[in-house]
């Protein structure tokens, strides 16, 4: 689970955690991304929970679980792909409503 913690916008980048240490890795962010993300972490329904909880959260600040995506999964995708598209959804979201 991707944690608010996860995130470093000053060094710019994500931690995503496997398995085990060894399947960790962080990977870089774009300027433009990091906005969005700070601008989401500050918004006041994303604030109100506080930190240290997963980044993305239900309207009543419980975690988005992996049963929740594969409800809106088509048969031929992979859950992957659908993490993929709830990213950029989240991110089309955030460009057109600021």
């Amino acid at each position: 689970m991707l944690l608010d913690s996860d995130v470093d916008l000053r060094r710019g980048s994500i931690e995503i955690r496997g398995e085990s240490n060894s399947d960790s890795r962080r990977i870089p962010i774009g300027r433009d991304v990091r906005q969005l993300v700070r601008r989401y972490l500050g918004g006041e329904h994303r604030r109100k929970f506080g930190l240290g909880r997963p980044l993305f959260l239900t309207l009543t600040g419980g975690s988005i679980r992996y049963g929740v995506l594969e409800l809106t999964k088509p048969p031929i995708f992979s859950a992957h792909y659908n993490l993929l598209l709830l990213r950029r959804t989240w991110l089309l979201d955030c460009i057109t409503t600021n």
